[in-house]
């Protein structure tokens, strides 16, 4: 089955926010929220780490299924050491 990342874009103070609720709920013997994701800043930040060798890299894996790093560099024909 595949799974779906969710990225999206939240402030600094929002974080903060979500962070704080969070640890009040744990403090209080509550139940956390368990939250899946990928947080950016900015799309900005988004798009420095999300370049477009990273997302062929993503893309490989994910069509491709490569049981280790070195099979993955095989796959894309890039250095080990790139990957």
């Amino acid at each position: 089955m595949a799974k779906t990342l969710t990225i999206q874009i939240r402030s600094i103070g929002e974080a903060l926010e979500g962070l704080k609720g969070t640890f009040k709920a744990a403090e209080a013997g509550g139940r956390v929220r368990e939250r899946e994701g990928v947080y950016f800043t900015s799309m900005e930040a988004a798009r420095n780490l999300l370049t477009p060798n990273r997302l062929a890299l993503l893309r490989a894996i994910r069509t491709k299924r490569p049981g280790s790093i070195h099979e993955l560099a095989k796959m894309v024909r890039r250095d080990l050491k790139n990957v």
